[in-house]
């Protein structure tokens, strides 16, 4: 699914607060989910690589074992409530609320404490091969050099922690004193399981002295090495060429100092050059990062009026186009997976997406979608009580065969240039497109999705059940799992969620969808139409709700009409322009444009499906009366409904 800008969508954010995640209606032991750390690849400028811009978060890197971590283990434990099914999250212990389960769960490879652990994930993205592990030291305790042939020593021992000797690995011996060139570092040539090992050391002389060995984990520049056990992610490079540029890893973690970096920042990264198939880098963030209490990681989005920046999740994009942002100002976004919900309920929610497959062809009770999760969750998501009947879209990259996921998105603005709140203080009149392109979860809903919404919440960190706007604008649906749908609304610090009605039937292929639609028969963007001063300009729209009210204020909070309006209610205003860019300063103030002998009408009603047509007549007031025009000047239409959904469809030019 994708969700896309276009002709008429509008966001105004209305409040502006530093991004903090903390538990919101969610109880978690410690953390609600974390977006996991996230990995960053990005091309030198003008090199060959200059175009490969990657970032992928470790939630979204799998195993394709879903499990649940166990209670209890290491600081912090796990509870009940931190027992999300993942088969990700390996960096962070696999925990997805970055509880510590401890090292018979958390330790990927070789894991001789426990038959039931997390496995490694991988993924390949962009020519890239990305690899998570978990790893932990192995200690042995070493009763002597049995032989020595030739250049090769080997070694008697008993493993003493971590998993077991394999070949390849670097061991460093030490702790002889009497035929001191049996210490040193090493590449294991061979093991005898749990009984010896052997090296090429041509120091070595056969004895029968106790030492000691070690095996310790480390990035590849040596900076980061566990202790006794941490998460690597290492990159390998099949673009099928040399790559140039910057890798990192970055993470935030609540837990500052010990194991984890001061002030919980965590990063690591390697700049320079990896040639293709054999060129890898692993990067780490912590001595042991699943003491970190989990790791999330917002991308920072520096505005520029009428430039669109773009955030990256895996497959996944988020591009924000803002109109009139002002200097400084930088938009977060934060996305939070969540298990999909609600699970069916039998006579609740259907049809069943691939066709009749129980009592009254509904979801049944314990299902998702055509599969029933693996595990159960103590989360899963909710639309709460203004959205009772609405699912939310699982996104596939996120997503693991039995584990349908989706993603709340956490949005916020801050201004570095207003310290030391960051405030953005024109949060209240800017203006931006959205767009967000991801695939459906083709496991759980193969034939997509019918009633397509775009629900949030305002002054909420993710997750979040009290959502209580609507900004969805339009839905199509090229492919059944990869489409696009349009949102518009207002509001920040805000928790965003793509939702859909399983009752109603799956929008097919090519075929579209709507809320509102209008105004008919104007100049598409960035045209100006041109309008004379005094007169009446007829705007026709069409919107799903009938029985819409005129609101006659701006600028409107919440579901609120300021000038007393019964819901439903829409509210028209004008804001200055630039006749060339079409952008406006953030000190220009909406201005009502349902004054005079300004009216609204509605035209028809239609019930298959339920639009209702509108015509707004908009009085431009005249030449020489209050609130009249300059000749020349340009403004933009914007639209408020109560349901959330804020339009700037059209541009104007006054004459």
């Amino acid at each position: 699914m994708k969700l896309n800008s276009s002709r008429g969508i509008v966001t105004k954010l209305i409040c502006c607060m530093a991004l903090v995640v903390v538990t919101s209606v969610f109880c978690f032991s410690q953390n609600p989910p974390t977006s996991g750390a996230m990995l960053s690849i990005d091309g030198t400028p003008n090199t060959a690589s200059a175009n490969v811009h990657v970032k992928i978060y470790d939630s979204q890197i799998h195993s394709g074992n879903v499990q649940v971590v166990p209670t209890g283990g290491g600081t912090p434990p796990c509870a009940s409530a931190d027992q999300i099914p993942t088969d990700a999250y390996v960096l962070q212990g696999g925990a997805p609320t970055g509880c510590d389960p401890g090292d018979a769960f958390e330790v990927t490879d070789n894991n001789s404490i426990s038959n039931t652990h997390q496995d490694f994930g991988q993924k390949d993205l962009s020519g890239f091969h990305i690899a998570t592990h978990y790893k932990m030291n192995t200690a042995v305790s070493i009763s002597g050099v049995t032989q020595k042939i030739g250049n090769d020593s080997t070694y008697a021992y008993t493993l003493t922690s971590g998993p077991d000797l394999v070949a390849g690995e670097t061991i460093v011996v030490t702790g002889f004193t009497t035929d001191t060139g049996n210490n040193g570092t090493f590449v294991i040539n061979s093991v005898v399981s749990g009984t010896s090992f052997t090296v090429t050391n041509v120091n070595g002389v056969a004895d029968s002295e106790t030492a000691s060995g070690a095996v310790t984990w480390c990035n590849t520049s040596g900076s980061i090495c566990a202790a006794p056990d941490t998460g690597f992610i290492t990159v390998t490079n099949n673009t099928g060429s040399s790559f140039s540029g910057t890798i990192s890893l970055t993470g935030t973690s609540p837990t500052a100092g010990g194991f984890c970096p001061a002030g919980g920042i965590a990063s690591d990264s390697f700049t320079g050059t990896l040639a293709n198939s054999t060129g890898s880098r692993t990067l780490a963030l912590s001595t042991d990062s699943s003491n970190c209490g989990g790791f999330n990681q917002a991308q920072l989005l520096p505005l520029t009026p009428n430039v669109t920046s773009t955030a990256f999740f895996g497959h996944d994009d988020y591009l924000f186009t803002p109109l009139n942002s002002a200097s400084g100002d930088t938009f977060s976004i934060l996305p939070i997976p969540v298990p999909a919900g609600p699970l069916g309920q039998t006579g609740v929610f259907g049809p069943f997406p691939t066709g009749c497959t129980g009592s009254g062809c509904t979801f049944q009770d314990g299902e998702f979608g055509s599969e029933s999760p693996i595990d159960a969750s103590p989360l899963r998501f909710r639309g709460g009580s203004n959205f009772s009947n609405l699912a939310c879209v699982p996104y596939a990259d996120f997503s693991a065969p039995g584990n349908p996921v989706c993603v709340e998105v956490h949005e916020d603005c801050t201004n570095i240039l207003n310290p030391p709140g960051n405030a953005c203080t024109d949060a209240g009149n800017m203006l931006y497109t959205v767009q967000n392109d991801y695939n459906i979860d083709k496991n759980s809903l193969p034939n997509g999705v019918g009633g397509p919404a775009y629900i949030g919440k305002h002054a909420v960190d993710c997750p979040s059940t009290a959502f209580d706007t609507n900004i969805f604008a339009s839905y199509k649906a090229p492919l059944p799992t990869f489409d696009p749908l349009k949102g518009s609304g207002q509001g920040t610090t805000s928790c965003w969620v793509i939702a859909f009605d399983p009752s109603a039937a799956a929008v097919t292929t090519d075929n579209s969808v709507a809320s509102f639609t209008g105004f008919a028969g104007l100049l598409t963007p960035n045209s100006l139409n041109r309008v004379n001063i005094g007169s009446a300009v007829p705007l026709n729209f069409t919107f799903p709700t009938a029985g819409l009210h005129l609101c006659s204020t701006v600028n409107n909070t919440g579901s609120t009409c300021n000038g007393g309006a019964s819901k439903p209610w829409v509210a028209f205003g004008t804001l200055s322009i630039d006749c060339t860019s079409k952008a406006f300063a953030p000190t220009s103030t909406e201005k009502t444009a349902a004054a005079g002998g300004s009216n609204l009408q509605t035209i028809s009603t239609s019930t298959t499906p339920p639009f209702t047509s509108y015509r707004f007549n908009w009085k431009i007031p005249k030449a020489g009366t209050l609130g009249a025009p300059t000749p020349g000047s340009c403004v933009v239409m914007v639209a408020q409904f109560s349901g959330g959904l804020v339009v700037f469809p059209d541009y104007f030019q006054y004459k």
